[in-house]
């Protein structure tokens, strides 16, 4: 972020003396555009280097490299320049959704109900893995505890969180015949819950 911060600034440094005062601050501008440039760019350049050395030569910093450098080369230092630092705010971009999308494949991992109290035909309780269960086994959903698996109230009627799953913190009510999501948690009373899809 700091070295977006830096680029931006002499780079707009720069446009202001090329356009205002011109040619005769030539070598000021220039620098002030080479300083922009290598704020932004220098990772890049590093990264092209490796690359050619490993004769990966079409990989996107060599062309984010090549399309900079001959900007510069014919004297189109601004937008040598603009293109490095869009290219490094895009990847700063696509850095932040990559760790929230991290961040979400992690919460949603947490929720992930391990065991469950399966209902046997006699009507007893076995605890068993929520791997296990079939299309049409009956689980048990305890006060406090997670659904396991998607599935749809046969017995009970309760409260749900569903907090994890859709960010609404209003409990959500269900009764027998509505459908129940897996990782949401039971609030209120035992729910018996057939499942409707395997894990």
């Amino acid at each position: 972020m700091i070295c977006i911060i830096v680029s931006a600034v002499f780079l707009i440094a720069g446009l202001i003396i090329d356009k205002v005062v011109g040619e005769s601050l030539f070598g000021l501008y220039l620098a002030f555009y080479i300083v922009a440039y290598l704020a932004v760019g220098w990772k890049s350049l590093l990264e092209g280097i490796e690359g050619l050395k490993e004769k990966d030569i079409f990989n996107e910093n060599t062309l984010m490299n090549v399309a900079s450098i001959g900007a510069f080369c014919i004297g189109e230092f601004e937008e040598g320049v603009m293109v490095m630092l869009l290219y490094t705010i895009g990847e700063m971009i696509q850095g932040i959704s990559v760790r929230k999308s991290k961040k979400s494949i992690g919460e949603l991992l947490d929720i992930k109900v391990d065991k469950c109290h399966l209902v046997k035909a006699a009507g007893s309780c076995i605890s068993v893995d929520t791997s296990t269960l079939k299309i049409g086994d009956r689980a048990l959903v305890k006060v406090g505890e997670r659904i396991p698996v998607d599935g749809i109230i046969v017995e009970g009627a309760s409260s749900f969180d569903y907090s994890k799953l859709t960010g609404e913190s209003i409990p959500v009510n269900k009764e027998v015949g509505e459908e129940v999501l897996g990782g949401t948690i039971n609030l209120y009373s035992a729910i018996i819950n057939p499942v409707e899809k395997e894990e």
